[in-house]
């Protein structure tokens, strides 16, 4: 991934992503795409204490955030260096 775009049609419902989230890492874990909306998609979270929530996460803008590969880091202040929490991309089985 390099671009917003190219997250967006990664996000697809079923697709399955890995959190860690380095602010609250107890919240860091799977994630599962459910919904897919214009500006949101909805997941499915399993934390790492194995509870699953439902969450929901707004496609941020393109200074908010950095890309490495299958990974998306989104960053704690637009244009920052410090990450928030970095989504990567599973493959599927």
């Amino acid at each position: 991934m390099k671009a917003i775009a190219d997250f967006r049609r990664a996000t697809t419902v079923g697709s399955r992503w890995r959190c860690v989230n380095h602010l609250y890492p107890s919240v860091s874990g799977d994630r599962l795409v459910t919904k897919q909306l214009t500006r949101s998609i909805c997941y499915e979270a399993t934390k790492t204490d194995g509870s699953i929530v439902t969450g929901w996460l707004d496609y941020p803008k393109a200074d908010a955030v950095s890309f490495d590969g299958d990974s998306i880091r989104f960053l704690v202040e637009p244009g920052g260096e410090r990450v928030a929490f970095t989504w990567t991309l599973v493959s599927p089985k």
